[in-house]
């Protein structure tokens, strides 16, 4: 997980997360905190949302307080690589966004850089929101940060992701 605009670059490891949505709402959990100690700015998540996509209790359709539940909402654009310009930058409109990574896909359709998925994070293009649940209720949705890297090796990362970006 990479964050070009401010050089936060996060090594995770996810299981059993069926679709993107869930992916975005843990990952939002996870990494939004204080700025000053490595995380991203901005507002986490409802816990109830973050529950729903890990183990907790979700509202099914035909649960009476489906309406009262609250909704999932998105705290970044996320992006493949190959939407990172040759600058390091990614683009402030709607430019490459065949790039984004888009919240209904599923995370093994991420693609890999020379064998990593790398997720680059950058601010919404327009508000976004879902339902919260987990595609397989049945699994328990996991989202761990392994360790924050660098500055140093966030600028080698995406160094190296816009010299092949370049280079295409």
């Amino acid at each position: 997980m990479l964050h070009p605009e401010s050089l936060h670059w996060y090594h995770i490891r996810i299981s059993n997360i069926g679709l993107n949505f869930e992916l975005h709402t843990l990952l939002a959990d996870a990494l939004i905190g204080d700025p000053k100690r490595g995380w991203l700015a901005g507002t986490r998540p409802d816990p109830r949302v973050v529950a729903a996509a890990k183990d907790g209790p979700f509202p099914l359709r035909d649960d009476h307080d489906y309406q009262n539940f609250p909704h999932a909402e998105g705290s970044f654009n996320l992006w493949n690589w190959r939407g990172l310009q040759p600058d390091g930058r990614l683009p402030s409109g709607f430019e490459k966004r065949e790039q984004w990574i888009g919240n209904e896909g599923q995370p093994a359709e991420i693609e890999p850089f020379e064998g990593t998925r790398i997720i680059l994070l950058g601010p919404l293009h327009y508000a976004q929101s879902w339902n919260a649940g987990r595609y397989f209720p049945q699994l328990k949705g996991e989202l761990e940060v392994l360790e924050k890297l660098s500055e140093q090796q966030a600028r080698q990362w995406l160094s190296g992701i816009a010299t092949v970006v370049a280079d295409e």
